[in-house]
């Protein structure tokens, strides 16, 4: 495996985050939100700004958007389907709200669901029929043909009719405002409505802040806190059937964590990378899942320890994208933010792209090339 860290130095780019959201669509990364701090509602970024990160020229491309976006937030999950970034619910920290006072900031969770047209740039909030989710952040999510499909996360107590396919586990706060949930759900982009799922077998206790990745006609769930605790456990969803399966894994796995990512990166692996486990501790370590023969491999250790990051499958195979994220812990000491790409390469890069990044070192270059490859 091979990586480079790349410090982007140009004229734009964007500041140092943490929670934000992120995708990849047509060679180009896109990052929207979050914030700096871990409490202070003014150190959001402008939830109007969009940055754009050519992947091959190495480069930043701030937008502002015109029109309706949604509000700041943290704790949103987000997955592409087609050309739009879909992004769900959210925690906002604002002065004016009641809900809960944490650092005399007041936080509130909310269950909107807004969509980003990658190739107009242009938001849109969805207004879908059917009972919606509860309110909640810290959920995951992904994408599986015409559906979102959403796990778990922390917030308020949900209605009745919301409490339609699992639990919701307050034991250790506040009975007045929250806890942590397994609902499985989703959104059906043809008929616009919210839909709950079957949610069977060996369903995953309640969590938050969990990773799910879908590779193939499945997806997979690591860890998450539930409760007091980091979980290390490890679970397998039919999306034909949406019935839970438990991996019981060997000793050489993943240590429980929260805060980290879950990435395919083919058709039988999966990515997993940094977090926070039941220490504190921030991690840096990698790993391989295969799903073919359902064992762990770790790749990496050592560098570049991240929470709250981002990781994008990147156009080529094996290839992924980590950005930004926090490198220590922000509960104890004062927090180091970073704002630089980090690209795994799990796989040779095709030679095509090897030339073309070549190429794109010297722009001068580029107006001897054939045609189809000017316009790459």
């Amino acid at each position: 495996m091979e990586y480079e860290s790349l410090l982007i130095c140009v004229e734009y780019e964007p500041d140092c985050r943490n929670a934000h959201i992120a995708t990849v669509w047509n060679d180009v990364m896109y990052i929207w939100g979050d914030h700096v701090s871990n409490t202070c509602a003014e150190n959001h970024h402008n939830p109007a700004v969009i940055w754009k990160y050519n992947i091959l020229r190495k480069s930043w491309l701030k937008h502002t958007v015109d029109g309706y976006f949604p509000k700041f937030r943290t704790g949103s999950c987000a997955a592409l389907l087609g050309c739009n970034l879909f992004v769900f619910g959210g925690v906002r920290s604002v002065r004016d709200i009641s809900d809960f006072v944490f650092g005399g900031i007041c936080l509130t969770e909310v269950n909107d669901l807004n969509k980003l047209n990658l190739s107009t740039l242009e938001w849109e909030l969805i207004q879908p029929s059917g009972a919606p989710p509860s309110k909640r952040r810290k959920c995951a999510c992904i994408s599986f043909e015409n559906r979102l499909i959403f796990f778990g996360g922390f917030g308020p107590r949900p209605e009745e009719d919301q409490l339609q396919n699992g639990e919701f586990d307050n034991s250790l706060t506040c009975s007045s405002y929250g806890g942590w949930n397994n609902h499985l759900f989703a959104y059906e982009t043809a008929t616009n409505q919210w839909i709950p799922l079957a949610n069977d077998g060996d369903r995953p206790s309640s969590r938050a802040a969990h990773c799910l990745a879908k590779n193939g006609r499945k997806a997979y769930l690591h860890g998450g806190r539930h409760l007091g605790e980091r979980l290390d456990d490890f679970y397998e969803l039919s999306l034909e059937t949406y019935t839970w399966t438990f991996i019981c894994m060997s000793i050489e796995k993943p240590i429980g964590r929260t805060r980290h990512t879950l990435t395919s990166i083919s058709s039988d692996e999966i990515f997993l990378f940094g977090g926070v486990d039941n220490s504190n501790n921030v991690l840096s370590d990698g790993w391989l899942y295969n799903t073919t023969t359902k064992t762990w491999l770790k790749v990496r250790d050592g560098e570049h320890p991240r929470q709250l990051l981002t990781v994008c499958s990147g156009p080529c195979p094996g290839e992924v994208l980590v950005f930004s994220g926090c490198k220590n812990n922000m509960t104890f000491c004062e927090e180091k933010h970073t704002n630089n790409v980090i690209i795994f390469n799990f796989q040779p890069k095709p030679l095509q792209r090897i030339c073309l990044e070549h190429l794109a070192k010297d722009r001068e270059t580029w107006r001897n090339l054939p045609l189809h490859l000017k316009s790459y």
